[in-house]
């Protein structure tokens, strides 16, 4: 669906929040923000994706309830908690919490930033999940940056232990959480407070 890579080439604003517990369990946030422009774009295009009206606002089909919770009954954990939309001005905010209680499960979920989950033989975990740094959007465009100029990405994670390795973001006081936030037209402008070797990853270790 066309949806995809729009949502992984920088279109759309993320912000994908993970709370994990040393039990495996845990829970995701995810907020999807985007342009009225965007949708209507995409409608009039040749390979049109779908769109849905709820609440009088239209957003794409793929971010509906029906969809992801259809995206979900496969996994035997993983239950949708929240469902949101609503508009701000001219864009449209999709919102939905998604609880498990198998981090594994994580490693195939289509609906959110790919992640993948690694348990070292020395018992630490390594938490890796994919960050939008490729912009289709051209910055020197006097609409598009009208448009975007406030939009940003932000991925945060929120470790049972203390973190001993991460490769971009800030760290909280209490060592437990990272948290990378960049702008959608300048990706490259990150809160990193140390020399990031990001690489379309943020990696945190624990």
């Amino acid at each position: 669906m066309l949806i995809l890579p729009v949502i992984f080439f920088g279109c759309i604003g993320i912000s994908s929040e993970i709370w994990l517990h040393e039990d495996g369990s845990g829970k995701i946030q995810l907020e999807y923000r985007m342009p009225e422009l965007l949708i209507e774009s995409l409608k009039n295009s040749d390979s049109a994706p779908d769109t849905v009206v709820i609440d009088g606002i239209e957003i794409f089909a793929f971010f509906s309830r029906h969809n992801i919770q259809d995206k979900i009954e496969d996994f035997k954990t993983l239950t949708l908690s929240d469902y949101r939309v609503w508009k701000k001005e001219t864009d449209t905010y999709i919102l939905f919490e998604i609880l498990f209680s198998e981090i594994e499960e994580l490693n195939s979920l289509e609906l959110m930033p790919a992640v993948e989950i690694y348990y070292n033989k020395d018992g630490t975990v390594l938490f890796e999940q994919a960050v939008s740094l490729d912009s289709s959007l051209d910055s020197n465009d006097r609409k598009v940056y009208q448009v975007y100029k406030n939009y940003e990405n932000s991925y945060t994670v929120h470790a049972p232990l203390k973190i001993t390795y991460y490769n971009a973001g800030a760290l909280s006081e209490d060592g437990k959480t990272v948290g990378l936030k960049h702008s959608l037209l300048f990706p490259e402008d990150n809160n990193s407070t140390k020399e990031a070797d990001l690489q379309e990853k943020l990696t945190v270790e624990w």
